[in-house]
């Protein structure tokens, strides 16, 4: 009986000297690097021998990840530590590794910081325009003008007493009231490009007399589209060019050319 019960120690101190600690090992893609610029780390350890990862970044950061990264906010030299454990988690292994970390590039944060003030500057002028843009306008001028290539041709409408006394409104929103000289509603919307150019989504009618007709009044359009715009004090002026092409065919030559089409609208307050 008792030569059993030394077999059975023997054996039983045998096999727990077999758990071994587990083989840990990372790599890093860099052991420089500057700061808030991502590291990644690469387990290089054995998945079946190795288990229960968990990496210190040496900054308070930690994770529990197979690969892990992380960005240093603070420059100095850091000490990464990756431990695992064997798979009854009574035994563990670590591996090392410095990373240096130094103070973002002077040029790149003043780059930064002078886009960020050419940012900042930009949505303001354009937040300002957008303001002295709301509010109800007057219509001042208003005109259509096209040429016509084939025929050498062209032709010039401009809004009579009547389309003067249109007004448009705008308001933040985007939207915009149009109202004619007989109180007739029209609805449509507008938006602010850049400084210089504004985007009309609705065309508006106006009359104009037309001198080749026994003087009736007709109507012409201002159509919808991207128009540049010009200020001056309380005057904004919207303008925008249409180019079409034309072809004609002379027997076996084609010739092509271009018709035109300017819309102009001035508005004052």
């Amino acid at each position: 009986m008792k030569k059993v019960l030394l077999m059975a120690a023997v054996g039983g101190f045998i096999l727990s000297s077999c758990s071994k600690e587990p083989e840990v090992s990372f790599t890093a893609d860099k052991t420089s690097a500057k700061m808030n610029e991502s590291v990644t780390f690469t387990n290089g350890s054995a998945e079946k021998k190795a288990y229960n990862f968990e990496w210190s970044f040496g900054d308070g950061g930690s994770a529990a990840t197979f690969n892990a990264a992380h960005a240093y906010t603070s420059p100095g030299a850091y000490t990464v530590t990756l431990t695992a454990s064997n798979k009854k988690g009574n035994k563990f292994g670590t591996a090392t590794a410095a990373i240096t970390v130094s103070k973002e590039d002077a040029n790149l944060s003043t780059d930064q910081n002078t886009y960020n003030n050419n940012q900042m500057a930009y949505d303001q002028k354009m937040k300002a325009i957008m303001n002295a843009m709301v509010g109800t306008w007057k219509v001042s001028a208003v005109s259509a003008s096209a040429t016509y290539c084939a025929t050498s041709s062209s032709t010039t409408v401009v809004g009579n007493a009547d389309a003067l006394k249109s007004t448009i409104t705008m308001n933040e929103g985007g939207k915009m009231t149009f109202a004619d000289y007989n109180g007739n509603l029209d609805q449509g919307n507008w938006d602010l490009i850049d400084p210089t150019h504004v985007h009309l989504y609705n065309s508006f009618e106006f009359s104009y007399t037309n001198t080749s007709n026994s003087n009736l009044e007709d109507h012409f359009n201002i159509p919808s589209g991207v128009y540049v715009m010009t200020q001056s004090g309380a005057t904004v002026t919207l303008s925008r060019l249409e180019t079409t092409t034309t072809t004609t065919t002379t027997g076996t030559t084609t010739t092509n050319c271009d018709n035109t089409a300017s819309y102009s609208l001035t508005l004052s307050k």
